[in-house]
């Protein structure tokens, strides 16, 4: 149950538990919550009810899905959450995300140190409501302090990981700040919807420098064609998919 199969993560995340679930004789059954709560709920039930011998889910809303994934494991089922803490639902499979996060602030802070003059202008399309998001941000605060003390993140705006709110996003925080010339997307989505405003405005792709998270198949052809994401933070779907299935 991944909270949407329209991301490229998801996608790769998707085909790594399929991968390795051949490679074991296991079946697996992909049902889209498409970002809905209430569906991914609905979900979960009918996985219960047709007697699955485990779920795997990426919750759209950890808060309220516990109880569900709970009656699942009361059931005999086992359930394992992927990337996103729910309380009291083990275990979880993840990547470190304060420490992913921190690489791209530490990137993004030796570009600014070797790239900005006067102005270090930082904004972050952000994604407050799950726990492995907030420790990116907090994860990239603190390697942006490491190496580029002066930079001054200006904006810090909920973008809704996806491309086309995180474009928006980024042309009202350029309106606001027009010196901005740093933006940390949460998720690779949020950094192609950063570097689609900054195409709109038509600025130089050498003075922007967009960091994404997931380094996803997309993010990584743009980085290759010299476009303004500079750089993501590469999360491996076929090892976070297998270990989920192991």
């Amino acid at each position: 149950s991944p909270l949407t199969t329209q991301l490229e993560y998801y996608v790769g995340y998707i085909e790594g538990i399929q991968k390795a679930a051949r490679q074991k004789g296991v079946d697996v059954v992909v049902v889209d919550s498409q970002w809905d709560a209430a569906k991914q709920e609905s979900d979960i039930r009918s996985f219960i009810e047709t007697g699955v011998d485990a779920i795997i889910c990426s919750p759209v809303d950890p808060e309220t899905i516990g109880a569900v994934l709970q009656e699942a494991e009361t059931a005999g089922i086992a359930v394992i959450v992927e990337m996103t803490y729910v309380a009291g639902v083990t275990p979880l499979v993840a990547t470190d995300q304060f420490a992913g996060g921190r690489l791209a602030g530490e990137y993004a802070g030796e570009w600014m140190s070797a790239h900005c003059e006067g102005v270090f202008e930082v904004a972050i399309l952000d994604f407050p409501y799950f726990k492995n998001i907030i420790d990116r941000v907090d994860g990239f605060i603190e390697g942006l302090r490491k190496t580029c003390p002066q930079a001054q993140i200006v904006a810090d705006v909920d973008a809704q990981a996806k491309m086309e709110t995180a474009r928006a996003a980024t042309l009202n925080i350029l309106e606001d700040h027009p010196g901005v010339r740093c933006v940390f997307g949460v998720n690779d989505d949020s950094a192609k919807g950063a570097n689609a405003a900054f195409h709109t405005l038509g600025l130089d792709t050498s003075s922007v420098c967009v960091v994404g998270f997931d380094a996803d198949e997309g993010c990584r052809r743009l980085i290759a064609g010299d476009e303004y994401i500079k750089a993501s933070v590469a999360a491996d779907t076929d090892i976070i998919g297998a270990v989920c299935v192991e």
